[in-house]
Protein backbone atom coordinates (compact mmCIF):
# COMPACT_ATOMS: atom_id res chain seq x y z
CA UNK A 1 0.00 0.00 0.00
CA UNK A 2 1.00 3.68 -0.71
CA UNK A 3 3.34 5.37 1.93
CA UNK A 4 1.82 8.01 4.57
CA UNK A 5 3.15 11.60 3.35
CA UNK A 6 1.70 14.53 4.89
CA UNK A 7 -1.50 15.08 7.68
CA UNK A 8 -4.30 16.90 5.53
CA UNK A 9 -7.02 17.21 8.06
CA UNK A 10 -7.17 17.03 12.05
CA UNK A 11 -10.78 15.93 13.62
CA UNK A 12 -12.30 15.18 16.20
CA UNK A 13 -11.52 11.08 16.23
CA UNK A 14 -8.76 11.04 13.24
CA UNK A 15 -5.96 12.36 11.17
CA UNK A 16 -6.52 12.18 7.41
CA UNK A 17 -2.80 12.19 5.52
CA UNK A 18 -2.05 12.26 1.88
CA UNK A 19 0.25 9.48 0.72
CA UNK A 20 2.32 8.96 -2.36
CA UNK A 21 -0.81 7.28 -4.51
CA UNK A 22 -2.48 11.13 -5.37
CA UNK A 23 -5.79 8.92 -5.75
CA UNK A 24 -5.45 6.89 -2.26
CA UNK A 25 -5.32 9.03 1.48
CA UNK A 26 -5.10 6.83 4.85
CA UNK A 27 -6.76 7.42 7.87
CA UNK A 28 -5.24 7.29 11.46
CA UNK A 29 -8.00 6.97 14.19
CA UNK A 30 -7.13 8.84 17.85
CA UNK A 31 -7.04 7.86 21.44
CA UNK A 32 -10.09 10.07 21.60
CA UNK A 33 -14.03 8.85 22.55
CA UNK A 34 -16.96 11.45 21.83
CA UNK A 35 -19.65 11.46 24.53
CA UNK A 36 -23.43 11.30 24.20
CA UNK A 37 -23.54 14.85 23.72
CA UNK A 38 -21.44 14.56 20.60
CA UNK A 39 -19.54 17.50 21.45
CA UNK A 40 -17.50 16.58 24.06
CA UNK A 41 -14.36 14.62 23.69
CA UNK A 42 -12.27 12.55 25.96
CA UNK A 43 -8.62 11.98 25.90
CA UNK A 44 -7.16 7.99 26.57
CA UNK A 45 -3.99 6.77 26.97
CA UNK A 46 -2.66 3.44 28.54
CA UNK A 47 -3.48 0.06 27.18
CA UNK A 48 -7.66 1.24 27.09
CA UNK A 49 -7.41 3.72 24.94
CA UNK A 50 -4.90 1.21 22.45
CA UNK A 51 -7.56 -1.14 22.77
CA UNK A 52 -10.42 1.24 21.77
CA UNK A 53 -8.37 2.46 18.47
CA UNK A 54 -7.58 -1.62 17.41
CA UNK A 55 -11.49 -2.58 18.14
CA UNK A 56 -12.54 0.86 16.23
CA UNK A 57 -10.23 -0.14 13.62
CA UNK A 58 -11.44 -4.01 13.46
CA UNK A 59 -15.14 -2.60 13.19
CA UNK A 60 -14.09 0.11 9.93
CA UNK A 61 -12.49 -2.93 8.30
CA UNK A 62 -15.08 -5.74 9.09
CA UNK A 63 -18.34 -3.62 7.80
CA UNK A 64 -16.64 -1.47 5.01
CA UNK A 65 -15.33 -4.95 3.65
CA UNK A 66 -18.81 -6.34 3.98
CA UNK A 67 -20.48 -3.86 2.49
CA UNK A 68 -17.69 -3.62 -0.59
CA UNK A 69 -18.64 -7.82 -1.17
CA UNK A 70 -22.26 -6.82 -1.46
CA UNK A 71 -21.72 -4.34 -4.22
CA UNK A 72 -22.43 -1.36 -2.20
CA UNK A 73 -20.09 1.88 -3.55
CA UNK A 74 -17.42 2.78 -1.36
CA UNK A 75 -13.91 4.49 -0.87
CA UNK A 76 -12.52 1.99 1.69
CA UNK A 77 -9.49 0.13 0.32
CA UNK A 78 -7.59 -1.78 2.98
CA UNK A 79 -6.75 -1.68 6.83
CA UNK A 80 -2.51 -1.59 6.85
CA UNK A 81 -0.03 -1.04 9.77
CA UNK A 82 -3.12 0.79 11.89
CA UNK A 83 -4.29 3.04 8.71
CA UNK A 84 -7.48 2.67 7.06
CA UNK A 85 -6.70 3.40 3.35
CA UNK A 86 -9.67 4.86 0.90
CA UNK A 87 -9.83 6.23 -2.45
CA UNK A 88 -9.59 10.13 -2.34
CA UNK A 89 -12.74 11.90 -2.61
CA UNK A 90 -14.00 15.45 -2.01
CA UNK A 91 -16.38 14.34 1.46
CA UNK A 92 -19.71 16.32 1.88
CA UNK A 93 -20.45 18.44 4.91
CA UNK A 94 -23.76 16.61 4.77
CA UNK A 95 -24.91 13.57 7.23
CA UNK A 96 -27.64 10.98 5.77
CA UNK A 97 -29.43 9.33 8.50
CA UNK A 98 -31.55 6.55 8.62
CA UNK A 99 -34.38 5.90 11.02
CA UNK A 100 -35.65 2.01 11.30
CA UNK A 101 -37.59 2.59 14.46
CA UNK A 102 -38.44 5.46 17.36
CA UNK A 103 -36.67 5.59 20.85
CA UNK A 104 -36.06 8.04 23.88
CA UNK A 105 -34.10 10.40 22.40
CA UNK A 106 -35.16 10.60 18.75
CA UNK A 107 -34.41 14.02 17.55
CA UNK A 108 -37.45 13.05 15.43
CA UNK A 109 -39.87 13.05 18.08
CA UNK A 110 -39.26 17.04 19.06
CA UNK A 111 -39.38 18.06 15.52
CA UNK A 112 -42.83 15.95 14.43
CA UNK A 113 -44.20 15.48 17.81
CA UNK A 114 -47.85 15.25 16.28
CA UNK A 115 -46.53 12.14 13.65
CA UNK A 116 -44.39 10.65 15.63
CA UNK A 117 -44.28 11.90 19.62
CA UNK A 118 -45.03 9.96 22.64
CA UNK A 119 -48.63 10.14 24.45
CA UNK A 120 -48.62 12.56 27.14
CA UNK A 121 -47.74 11.61 30.31
CA UNK A 122 -45.28 9.18 28.81
CA UNK A 123 -41.50 10.06 29.89
CA UNK A 124 -38.92 8.57 27.15
CA UNK A 125 -36.00 9.53 29.55
CA UNK A 126 -37.34 6.62 32.35
CA UNK A 127 -37.75 3.96 29.62
CA UNK A 128 -37.64 0.36 31.11
CA UNK A 129 -39.46 -2.96 29.28
CA UNK A 130 -42.06 -3.08 31.87
CA UNK A 131 -43.15 0.75 31.60
CA UNK A 132 -42.62 1.27 27.55
CA UNK A 133 -45.43 2.29 25.52
CA UNK A 134 -46.65 -0.06 22.69
CA UNK A 135 -46.63 2.93 20.42
CA UNK A 136 -42.58 2.57 20.28
CA UNK A 137 -42.05 -1.17 21.94
CA UNK A 138 -44.04 -4.37 22.11
CA UNK A 139 -45.60 -5.65 24.73
CA UNK A 140 -42.00 -7.47 25.20
CA UNK A 141 -39.95 -4.54 24.97
CA UNK A 142 -38.59 -5.09 21.42
CA UNK A 143 -38.43 -1.96 19.28
CA UNK A 144 -41.21 -1.68 16.98
CA UNK A 145 -40.19 -0.97 13.07
CA UNK A 146 -41.71 2.09 11.44
CA UNK A 147 -43.57 0.96 8.45
CA UNK A 148 -41.53 2.75 6.25
CA UNK A 149 -38.09 3.86 7.18
CA UNK A 150 -37.70 7.84 7.62
CA UNK A 151 -34.15 9.61 5.80
CA UNK A 152 -33.41 12.79 6.75
CA UNK A 153 -30.30 14.93 5.70
CA UNK A 154 -28.32 17.72 7.84
CA UNK A 155 -25.30 19.32 8.00
CA UNK A 156 -21.79 18.63 9.57
CA UNK A 157 -21.46 22.23 10.47
CA UNK A 158 -22.89 24.23 13.21
CA UNK A 159 -25.05 26.88 12.59
CA UNK A 160 -24.72 30.03 14.35
CA UNK A 161 -26.51 33.18 15.40
CA UNK A 162 -24.14 36.32 15.80
CA UNK A 163 -25.25 39.16 17.79
CA UNK A 164 -26.44 41.00 15.28
CA UNK A 165 -28.91 38.55 14.29
CA UNK A 166 -26.64 37.23 11.14
CA UNK A 167 -26.59 33.45 10.38
CA UNK A 168 -23.18 31.75 9.48
CA UNK A 169 -22.26 27.84 9.13
CA UNK A 170 -18.90 27.10 10.63
CA UNK A 171 -17.10 24.15 11.97
CA UNK A 172 -18.36 22.44 15.62
CA UNK A 173 -14.62 23.13 16.46
CA UNK A 174 -14.89 26.49 15.96
CA UNK A 175 -18.03 27.19 17.54
CA UNK A 176 -17.49 25.27 20.82
CA UNK A 177 -14.44 28.08 21.55
CA UNK A 178 -16.67 31.06 21.55
CA UNK A 179 -18.54 31.38 25.05
CA UNK A 180 -21.58 33.10 22.71
CA UNK A 181 -22.23 29.77 21.15
CA UNK A 182 -21.53 26.95 23.51
CA UNK A 183 -20.61 27.65 27.54
CA UNK A 184 -20.12 25.47 30.56
CA UNK A 185 -20.19 22.59 28.59
CA UNK A 186 -23.56 23.10 26.58
CA UNK A 187 -24.21 24.56 23.51
CA UNK A 188 -26.44 28.01 23.99
CA UNK A 189 -29.53 28.86 22.02
CA UNK A 190 -27.28 30.30 19.47
CA UNK A 191 -25.87 27.58 18.05
CA UNK A 192 -27.33 24.61 16.45
CA UNK A 193 -25.22 22.01 15.95
CA UNK A 194 -26.39 19.29 13.05
CA UNK A 195 -29.01 21.01 11.86
CA UNK A 196 -31.43 19.46 10.01
CA UNK A 197 -32.28 20.46 6.11
CA UNK A 198 -35.84 20.27 4.69
CA UNK A 199 -36.35 20.31 1.27
CA UNK A 200 -39.97 22.11 1.06
CA UNK A 201 -42.38 20.72 -1.36
CA UNK A 202 -42.31 21.09 -4.75
CA UNK A 203 -39.21 23.81 -4.27
CA UNK A 204 -35.73 21.30 -4.84
CA UNK A 205 -33.55 24.36 -5.38
CA UNK A 206 -33.42 25.30 -1.52
CA UNK A 207 -33.41 23.88 1.70
CA UNK A 208 -34.87 25.19 4.94
CA UNK A 209 -32.42 24.54 7.91
CA UNK A 210 -34.02 24.13 11.49
CA UNK A 211 -32.76 23.02 14.92
CA UNK A 212 -32.67 18.80 14.92
CA UNK A 213 -35.16 19.76 17.92
CA UNK A 214 -37.24 22.26 16.78
CA UNK A 215 -41.08 21.71 15.08
CA UNK A 216 -40.91 21.40 11.73
CA UNK A 217 -43.36 24.93 11.68
CA UNK A 218 -41.67 28.47 8.95
CA UNK A 219 -41.32 30.12 12.06
CA UNK A 220 -38.76 28.26 13.30
CA UNK A 221 -36.28 27.92 10.31
CA UNK A 222 -33.26 29.64 10.86
CA UNK A 223 -31.78 29.85 7.86
CA UNK A 224 -32.03 29.33 3.98
CA UNK A 225 -29.63 27.37 1.98
CA UNK A 226 -30.31 27.42 -1.89
CA UNK A 227 -28.49 24.90 -3.92
CA UNK A 228 -27.15 26.20 -7.10
CA UNK A 229 -25.33 29.04 -5.57
CA UNK A 230 -24.72 27.70 -2.13
CA UNK A 231 -25.33 30.82 -0.29
CA UNK A 232 -26.76 30.41 3.05
CA UNK A 233 -29.56 33.41 3.21
CA UNK A 234 -31.55 35.17 6.21
CA UNK A 235 -34.69 33.58 6.85
CA UNK A 236 -36.35 36.99 6.97
CA UNK A 237 -34.46 38.42 3.97
CA UNK A 238 -33.66 35.30 0.88
CA UNK A 239 -31.73 38.17 -0.86
CA UNK A 240 -28.92 38.98 2.06
CA UNK A 241 -25.87 36.60 1.24
CA UNK A 242 -24.53 35.17 4.21
CA UNK A 243 -21.58 32.35 3.75
CA UNK A 244 -20.74 29.77 1.17
CA UNK A 245 -21.94 26.16 2.04
CA UNK A 246 -22.02 22.24 1.19
CA UNK A 247 -24.54 21.57 -1.02
CA UNK A 248 -26.18 18.96 -3.84
CA UNK A 249 -29.24 18.81 -6.12
CA UNK A 250 -32.12 17.15 -4.56
CA UNK A 251 -31.73 14.61 -6.88
CA UNK A 252 -28.71 13.40 -5.56
CA UNK A 253 -30.15 14.17 -2.32
CA UNK A 254 -32.67 11.80 -3.25
CA UNK A 255 -29.61 8.90 -4.50
CA UNK A 256 -27.74 9.55 -1.33
CA UNK A 257 -30.90 8.62 0.82
CA UNK A 258 -31.92 5.65 -1.48
CA UNK A 259 -27.88 4.70 -0.85
CA UNK A 260 -27.96 5.29 2.79
CA UNK A 261 -31.45 3.01 2.96
CA UNK A 262 -29.27 -0.01 1.16
CA UNK A 263 -26.61 0.51 3.83
CA UNK A 264 -28.15 0.62 6.73
CA UNK A 265 -30.56 -2.30 5.60
CA UNK A 266 -27.58 -4.61 5.14
CA UNK A 267 -26.41 -3.81 8.06
CA UNK A 268 -29.38 -4.57 10.19
CA UNK A 269 -30.14 -7.77 8.09
CA UNK A 270 -25.92 -8.82 9.26
CA UNK A 271 -26.14 -7.44 12.84
CA UNK A 272 -29.87 -9.11 13.15
CA UNK A 273 -28.13 -12.86 12.22
CA UNK A 274 -25.05 -11.85 13.43
CA UNK A 275 -24.62 -13.49 17.53
CA UNK A 276 -23.34 -10.67 19.84
CA UNK A 277 -21.44 -11.14 23.07
CA UNK A 278 -21.42 -9.08 26.17
CA UNK A 279 -18.67 -7.60 27.11
CA UNK A 280 -16.98 -6.52 30.75
CA UNK A 281 -13.89 -6.11 32.31
CA UNK A 282 -11.88 -8.63 34.26
CA UNK A 283 -10.35 -7.52 37.32
CA UNK A 284 -7.00 -7.30 36.05
CA UNK A 285 -8.66 -4.03 33.60
CA UNK A 286 -8.60 -6.79 30.71
CA UNK A 287 -11.96 -7.24 28.43
CA UNK A 288 -13.58 -10.40 28.57
CA UNK A 289 -16.56 -11.64 26.68
CA UNK A 290 -19.63 -13.50 28.88
CA UNK A 291 -21.67 -16.03 27.47
CA UNK A 292 -24.78 -13.82 27.24
CA UNK A 293 -25.32 -13.91 23.67
CA UNK A 294 -28.00 -11.60 21.21
CA UNK A 295 -28.88 -10.07 18.22
CA UNK A 296 -28.32 -6.40 17.42
CA UNK A 297 -31.63 -4.51 15.66
CA UNK A 298 -30.35 -0.68 14.59
CA UNK A 299 -33.04 2.01 15.64
CA UNK A 300 -30.95 4.56 13.78
CA UNK A 301 -27.78 5.00 11.81
CA UNK A 302 -26.19 7.80 9.50
CA UNK A 303 -23.70 7.80 6.43
CA UNK A 304 -21.30 10.37 5.05
CA UNK A 305 -20.61 10.13 1.29
CA UNK A 306 -17.65 11.71 -0.79
CA UNK A 307 -18.02 12.73 -3.52
CA UNK A 308 -15.38 11.57 -6.44
CA UNK A 309 -13.49 13.09 -9.39
CA UNK A 310 -16.13 11.40 -12.28
CA UNK A 311 -19.26 13.06 -9.75
CA UNK A 312 -20.68 9.89 -8.37
CA UNK A 313 -20.57 9.26 -4.66
CA UNK A 314 -19.24 6.94 -2.57
CA UNK A 315 -20.00 6.07 1.50
CA UNK A 316 -16.54 7.46 3.16
CA UNK A 317 -15.06 7.93 6.51
CA UNK A 318 -16.34 5.87 9.80
CA UNK A 319 -18.67 3.21 9.98
CA UNK A 320 -18.81 2.31 13.27
CA UNK A 321 -20.78 1.30 16.21
CA UNK A 322 -20.66 5.12 16.98
CA UNK A 323 -22.58 5.74 13.56
CA UNK A 324 -25.58 3.85 14.98
CA UNK A 325 -28.31 3.16 18.07
CA UNK A 326 -28.85 -0.29 17.92
CA UNK A 327 -30.65 -2.34 20.34
CA UNK A 328 -29.87 -5.17 21.73
CA UNK A 329 -32.04 -8.43 21.48
CA UNK A 330 -33.97 -5.46 20.22
CA UNK A 331 -34.06 -4.54 23.19
CA UNK A 332 -32.68 -0.96 24.16
CA UNK A 333 -33.13 -1.69 27.60
CA UNK A 334 -30.78 -4.00 27.96
CA UNK A 335 -27.84 -3.07 26.13
CA UNK A 336 -25.19 -1.07 27.35
CA UNK A 337 -26.17 2.25 28.40
CA UNK A 338 -29.58 0.93 26.73
CA UNK A 339 -28.18 1.77 22.84
CA UNK A 340 -24.98 1.40 21.88
CA UNK A 341 -24.41 4.89 21.00
CA UNK A 342 -25.32 6.34 23.88
CA UNK A 343 -22.46 5.94 26.30
CA UNK A 344 -21.74 9.04 29.13
CA UNK A 345 -17.25 7.19 29.62
CA UNK A 346 -14.53 5.98 28.62
CA UNK A 347 -15.16 2.37 29.68
CA UNK A 348 -19.07 2.42 28.27
CA UNK A 349 -17.43 2.82 25.09
CA UNK A 350 -14.52 0.67 25.28
CA UNK A 351 -16.61 -2.56 25.87
CA UNK A 352 -19.42 -1.58 22.99
CA UNK A 353 -16.72 -1.02 20.45
CA UNK A 354 -15.31 -4.25 22.13
CA UNK A 355 -18.85 -6.17 21.82
CA UNK A 356 -19.40 -4.61 18.01
CA UNK A 357 -16.01 -5.78 16.93
CA UNK A 358 -16.30 -9.16 18.10
CA UNK A 359 -19.76 -9.59 16.65
CA UNK A 360 -18.82 -8.35 13.39
CA UNK A 361 -15.75 -10.21 12.81
CA UNK A 362 -17.72 -12.81 11.07
CA UNK A 363 -19.02 -10.46 8.50
CA UNK A 364 -15.97 -10.98 6.15
CA UNK A 365 -16.63 -15.01 5.77
CA UNK A 366 -18.00 -15.17 2.49
CA UNK A 367 -20.23 -17.75 3.01
CA UNK A 368 -22.01 -15.08 5.59
CA UNK A 369 -22.14 -13.01 2.88
CA UNK A 370 -23.54 -15.18 0.58
CA UNK A 371 -26.58 -15.56 2.89
CA UNK A 372 -26.91 -12.15 3.67
CA UNK A 373 -26.96 -11.66 -0.29
CA UNK A 374 -29.84 -13.65 -0.67
CA UNK A 375 -31.96 -12.21 2.46
CA UNK A 376 -31.26 -8.91 0.82
CA UNK A 377 -32.31 -9.74 -2.98
CA UNK A 378 -28.57 -9.03 -4.35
Amino acid sequence: MSNITKRIANGKTKEVYETTDPNTVAFLQKKTSVTADGTTTVDADGIHADMLVGYLLAQNDHIFSFLNALGIPTTFKCLENNYLFHEACEPLSLEFVYRGSLCNGSSIIARQPEKYGAPIGWSGENYSTDTAHTRFFGADGVVIPLDTPVLETFHKRSLVQSENGGVQMIPESQAVTNPRYFENGKMTEFMHADPILIAPKGMSDIWMVFDQKSVLEPQNCLSIIGRSDKMLYSPDDNHQQMADTDTVSRADETALQQQTLDIMRAIDMACKNTMFKKAGFADDGRIVFGEDLGYATIIDGKCEFGRMADGTYKLTDDMVSDNMRMAFNGKPSVSLKRTFQNYNSFEQKLMIAATFAEGTSIWKNQGFIRNIKEKLGR
